[in-house]
């Protein structure tokens, strides 16, 4: 397994962003595809003893949510960074909901963003050219050690607590840490002149 790359400052992190990112987007043209290649066994095997498959718990879902509930038509209407994240809290919402149905249990914080947000990464690289330029600067970064870890000298928590180099998905336990995360990537990735989701792919893709 590879382990998390941790820049020494935001200078080096915003610098190495720079670099052409677009490459690695790839072309899955097929919504099951897309949505199976979304997220890896290592996340699902974080789920355990639950009495359905994560994986087709969330597969189920997905599919459902973006096109038979209509979600991924009102993507269409997004135009703004607030637009965006009122559009992926519903769909969280929905998988919450769906989760607690089929798994007794709610799924913990961190995972309840981390999965959808592993989900648009994959969808956004199906879209129409026009219509990816235009998503992809507003989509949030999947939180899990790689992309944690790797901004600890670059960003802080609330309170001005460091990440722990142990942190993983399920270190984020509140959406005020999620947002503070978020925003701290999305001011590194405008002085990089990228969208944030391009420290996903440095931070992630990249080691892997």
């Amino acid at each position: 397994m590879p382990r998390p790359k941790i820049w020494d400052d935001s200078d080096t992190l915003v610098e190495d962003m720079r670099e052409d990112w677009t490459a690695r987007i790839g072309g899955d043209v097929d919504w099951e595809v897309s949505i199976r290649r979304a997220v890896g066994s290592n996340t699902f095997r974080a789920f355990r003893k639950l009495p359905n498959p994560p994986s087709q718990v969330f597969r189920d879902w997905a599919y459902d949510a973006l096109i038979t509930h209509g979600q991924f038509k009102d993507l269409r209407k997004v135009r703004t960074q607030a637009d965006y994240d009122k559009w992926l809290q519903k769909l969280v919402s929905s998988l919450n909901r769906r989760w607690k149905r089929q798994m007794n249990i709610r799924i913990p914080f961190g995972p309840s963003f981390k999965l959808p947000n592993l989900l648009m990464k994959s969808i956004c690289q199906r879209l129409p050219s026009s219509h990816q330029k235009r998503i992809v600067r507003f989509l949030h970064v999947p939180l899990d050690s790689f992309t944690l870890v790797g901004v600890r000298n670059c960003i802080n928590l609330p309170g001005g607590r460091r990440i722990a180099k142990s942190a993983s998905m399920s270190s984020i336990k509140d959406k005020r840490e999620y947002q503070a995360l978020q925003e701290g990537i999305r001011v590194l990735a405008q002085r990089a002149g990228v969208p944030p989701i391009a420290y996903d792919y440095l931070a992630w893709d990249v080691s892997h």
